[in-house]
């Protein structure tokens, strides 16, 4: 899930001439993507916030999950979860690197709105490297993590360099544990009934053995 939140001053610049955040705030593609969004939530200070999520079944889809919303050179890169499962219990992990320093708009990545700006006779790149200096300033970028069992955490993006999150959750199977544990009572019993047997027999051919005949 993504929470993403603007202060009252960018609410107002993005609001500026009578738009509206839902007119100016492009989220059509992530719901084309399959995502989930929230409606705006203003709050009483002028800010406002939203959330997008996406479900998914399978650890390997978080990597693309990330993807979607971060950007090929976005802040969260280089993002992997894995689940290594055992007989007896399952790691997941999660890595990533935050590059808040690193991370651009992606400007010149849009076709579209990089041939507008040319077309009024504007560079993309420059346009792409003014607004991700602003950007980066007034950015606060925080990662949290919830893996199974509850192990989480969260961490804050520097704004002067990487920076690596790691997390690593291992939840223990008691249901096979606990068939082992029994399946194992149940052997030990059975040798134990299988040696007392054997005993008993023995006994009574010894007996057999010394009994004098009439």
């Amino acid at each position: 899930m993504g929470r993403a939140v603007l202060d009252p001053a960018a609410v107002a610049a993005v609001e500026i001439g009578g738009g509206t955040l839902d007119d100016r705030v492009a989220l059509g593609d992530l719901v084309q993507a399959g995502w989930s969004r929230t409606e705006w939530e203003r709050r009483d200070d002028g800010s406002a916030a939203i959330e997008v999520s996406k479900a998914f079944a399978s650890v390997d889809e978080v990597t693309g999950i990330v993807a979607e919303l971060s950007g090929p050179s976005g802040p969260i890169r280089e993002a992997s979860a894995t689940r290594d499962a055992s007989w007896f219990s399952t790691t997941t992990k999660f890595d990533a690197v935050l590059d808040l320093p690193g991370s651009d708009l992606g400007v010149e990545n849009d076709a579209v709105l990089a041939e507008r700006l040319r077309a009024i006779g504007v560079d993309p790149a420059v346009v792409d490297a003014t607004l991700t200096g602003r950007t980066q300033d007034a950015l606060t970028l925080h990662l949290a993590v919830e893996l199974p069992d509850g192990v989480g955490d969260v961490w804050t993006a520097p704004t002067d360099r990487q920076a690596s999150a790691h997390a690593a959750s291992t939840t223990r199977d008691l249901r096979r544990i606990a068939l082992v544990v029994v399946a194992g009572a149940c052997v030990l019993l059975a040798v134990y009934l299988l040696v007392v047997g054997e005993r008993r027999t023995a006994r009574r051919r010894s007996r057999m053995a010394v009994t004098p005949r009439s």
